[in-house]
């Protein structure tokens, strides 16, 4: 998780636009806290954005193995 939020503060001039949570199948794709051990994320410079509310996952978003359940994403801060 350090790594990821250390990439991700790097890109300062950069914005998430989206994230999704990958299931590569069985269930070694949770850690212990039950997030997922991989990220689909996007980043953007625009200024401005089509949509602000979130939808996780997205209807374009498609799970990696369909014979397992989608990641529930968590967010706290």
């Amino acid at each position: 998780m350090d790594k990821i939020l250390n990439f991700i503060n790097n890109l300062s001039s950069l914005k998430i636009v989206h994230i999704h949570g990958q299931n590569p199948g069985g269930k070694d794709y949770l850690d212990l806290k039950g997030d997922p051990i991989q990220i689909e994320v996007t980043f953007s410079s625009a200024k401005n954005y089509l949509d602000t509310q979130a939808q996780i996952p997205h209807a374009l978003d498609q799970v990696s193995d369909p014979r397992f359940e989608e990641v529930k994403l968590s967010f706290t801060s």
